[in-house]
């Protein structure tokens, strides 16, 4: 009976053993005569480090975000002493741990490692590689994919040019913005990589329909997508304080939808209206293009250099909330000359990647060789605007 019972726990501790890949210490099993039956050595399991990746969670991911996060999933019986991550052959992050690091209860993983890496264009190698406290090592590897070109773009294009109280306590009717805002969206549409179900086209809209249009782009544009909003129609600016040479120092602008009435400013759209909406929308990119008198009081000029050397992953890597305007503090006319060489300019383009500095820059000298306007560019006040660029991407 004992010989059977031995025989049996021998080779259950060897197949145990063979299983684990284990060395053996000694362990001596005796009869009741004090015969000695069995001799074996066992050690514990020798385990390696177990490393997943969380983010990117497969291979060849792409993304938009040059900024991006990367979350490792680590599990070791002895302790992590060391993180260490490469990017591209390159050594960026390396962390040594002197305690245990922390065991979140629930979670398949005994600790999490999180950090943000700059991904430049195209293929990404990533390198985890994870020591424990016995010096063994465990290499995982992942590539992620930086494509812009897979990022949403969406618009809201805003024409008013018919004024439903035109003549009538209202501003005068326009013959140009809706055919200047058509002409903008098809541009966008057929020359770029904005789809006609994320573009919007608003003609002739009231107070509340465009308030209604941006309380939708609140809910539907995401953090790493773009929003492009076009706005042609009559502006106005309401001068508060002067200056001691009498030039308005501080005013409200507006922009007069189709049912503005002379008088009631509860009826037009205030520039602080415009620019929560912008702190709001959580697109990683927003242009604003306003071709209306006054419009120039939405911005903070930016000193208008070519951004062409700097390398496009580094312009879309930052939030931007950017302008460009048709005028400053001044009158623009129906027919825009602003409106008509952006159109242009955005047809004639070649580039695949146009930052939108180097596209003002294209046509602000014609556009002041044809008109008395003077095209302004640059920041949106308070909308937290963070030094990254609109970036139009051709077909």
């Amino acid at each position: 009976m004992v010989r059977y019972i031995l025989t049996t726990t021998i080779w259950a501790i060897w197949g145990i053993a063979l299983f684990a890949q284990t060395e053996y210490e000694t362990v001596t099993i005796s009869d009741e005569s004090g015969k000695v039956a069995v001799d074996l050595r066992i050690k514990e399991p020798i385990q390696n480090p177990v490393v997943k990746w969380k983010q990117p969670a497969s291979s060849n991911e792409v993304t938009g975000n040059a900024n991006y996060e990367i979350k490792l999933c680590v599990t070791s019986l002895p302790d992590v002493k060391m993180v260490e991550i490469f990017l591209n052959g390159k050594s960026i992050r390396k962390k040594n741990y002197n305690t245990r690091p922390d065991f979140s209860r629930g979670s398949d993983c005994q600790f999490t490692y999180n950090t943000r890496i700059d991904l430049k264009m195209g293929d990404n190698k990533l390198y985890a590689v994870v020591r424990d406290a016995k010096g063994e090592t465990t290499t995982k590897v992942q590539t992620i994919v930086l494509s812009i070109t897979d990022v949403v773009y969406h618009a809201l294009i805003i024409g008013v040019a018919d004024y439903i109280y035109s003549g009538n306590g209202g501003p005068s009717d326009l013959k140009e913005p809706v055919k200047d805002a058509i002409k903008v969206r098809n541009v966008l549409i057929n020359n770029y990589t904005f789809k006609p179900e994320n573009t919007q086209l608003l003609e002739n809209p009231t107070h509340d329909q465009i308030l209604d249009a941006l309380d939708e782009l609140k809910t539907k544009v995401k953090d790493d997508q773009n929003l492009l909003i076009f706005y042609a129609g009559h502006g106005l600016w309401e001068c508060i304080e002067k200056d001691h040479q009498g030039e308005c120092s501080k005013g409200n602008g507006y922009w007069l939808p189709a049912d503005a009435v002379k008088g009631k400013t509860r009826d037009y759209i205030p520039n602080s209206t415009i620019q929560m909406y912008l702190n709001s929308i959580q697109a990683k990119h927003i242009l604003l293009v306003s071709d209306a008198c006054f419009s120039g009081s939405l911005f903070k000029t930016r000193n208008a250099f070519d951004r062409a050397d700097i390398a496009i992953q580094k312009l879309v890597e930052k939030k931007s909330r950017l302008g460009m305007t048709s005028g400053n503090l001044t009158e623009v006319p129906d027919k825009s000359e602003f409106t008509k060489y952006l159109v242009q300019n955005l047809e004639y383009n070649t580039q695949e990647y146009l930052p939108v500095m180097n596209l003002f820059n294209s046509f602000r000298l014609t556009v002041m060789g044809n008109s008395d306007t003077e095209p302004q560019y640059g920041t949106v006040h308070n909308t937290g605007h963070n030094g990254g660029e609109f970036v139009f991407i051709r077909k």
